[in-house]
């Protein structure tokens, strides 16, 4: 049995005005504003956000729970902070919602991590949150609120390479060297970026995931998973067509797990003793395809058992799958689950 890397087919209150945070040098990149981290697409609710599980994943992406924790109290602090933001970060810098996850990851399959965001914002007020009771280890504390817009920018290069079209882009370029991939404009004032408090030490489960980002049809490759903790694993992946399948659970690895000191490998000494390999392939002959995994690890075992796949399982719609499965996470404790998305291009083999 061979399996290819799909092809892997794999009540507030007004205080004083704050000031504008110093403005970044020009042309300067960072992962995050100076006053806060983006979120993908703005939010209608945002003293909703406050005191929401928060976290931070190894590969950089945020994370951020769908309701507060049970027992958590929250009054809300509005304070007018009028300025001006415009400048490009990283995509990696936005944070997805379980209603946006499959957003996101169709923009990462299809264009890579090398996406940047373009955004020119009129900021109007700062919500800030005092809490009462059990907010969780790190929580949303601050969110920033204002009008603008915001572009997700591809190079013009990646989108050739790339097999995946994203439904509703926008087709015009911006220049002869970006294409827009996304783009988002509102009116009235809505929540665009937040930051976070951290009120104890438990900062939830880190995934450490190893693969090369870019592979040559025809090569196999191997999964390695570290982790501190010990953490049973969900691996997706999605194939340049949109279409996705499980790689673990297998029927070799019922119940695949990493513990500390001991990485995973994908695929197992099990599974390799069965015949099974991942192997680069590409969905069209000669053209260069970028393809995703996602690795899910659960510190329980009845939360794996619960939302875990059944072994081998294939879909129609890869993005849809996954975010399907994040949205079922989002039921659990933000600290017994953790994501993270690794994406890779394949190339075709040089002529002999």
């Amino acid at each position: 049995m061979r399996l290819s890397l799909l092809p892997l087919f794999l009540a507030s209150c007004a205080g004083p005005t704050l000031p504008p945070p110093p403005p970044p040098e020009q042309g300067e990149q960072s992962r995050e504003l100076e006053q806060g981290h983006l979120l993908l697409f703005p939010s209608t609710e945002p003293e909703r956000l406050l005191a929401r599980p928060v976290r931070l994943t190894e590969d950089g992406a945020w994370t951020i729970a769908d309701a507060r924790s049970p027992g958590c109290e929250v009054e809300v602090r509005t304070v007018p902070s009028k300025y001006r933001i415009r400048r490009r970060v990283k995509l990696e810098s936005l944070t997805a919602f379980s209603g946006t996850f499959g957003e996101l990851l169709g923009i990462e399959a299809g264009f890579g991590s090398a996406t940047e965001a373009d955004i020119d914002i009129e900021n109007s007020a700062v919500l800030k949150a005092d809490t009462r009771g059990d907010c969780d280890q790190v929580y949303v504390d601050q969110v920033f609120v204002g009008t603008g817009r915001r572009k997700l920018l591809a190079k013009a290069d990646a989108a050739a390479k790339a097999s995946l079209i994203v439904p509703g882009a926008p087709g015009a370029g911006v220049d002869s060297k970006s294409i827009v991939v996304d783009e988002t404009a509102w009116e009235s004032p809505q929540a665009y970026a937040f930051t976070y408090r951290e009120a104890g030490s438990d900062h939830g489960l880190a995934l450490r995931v190893e693969m090369p980002t870019s592979i040559v049809e025809g090569q196999e490759v191997t999964l390695r998973i570290e982790s501190d903790e010990a953490a049973y694993l969900v691996v997706y992946y999605r194939d340049a067509a949109g279409k996705g399948a499980v790689l673990w659970p297998s029927h070799q690895e019922q119940s695949p797990m990493v513990r500390p000191g001991a990485p995973a490998f994908l695929p197992s000494a099990s599974e390799r003793s069965a015949g099974v390999r991942l192997q680069a392939a590409l969905v069209e002959p000669g053209q260069p395809a970028r393809e995703t995994l996602i690795v899910y690890g659960f510190r329980d075992q009845a939360d794996y058992a619960r939302v875990s796949p059944p072994p081998g399982a294939s879909f129609e719609d890869g993005t849809h799958a996954a975010a399907h499965l994040t949205a079922q996470m989002d039921e659990l404790p933000l600290q017994r689950w953790t994501r993270s998305i690794v994406s890779y291009l394949i190339t075709p083999k040089e002529p002999q």
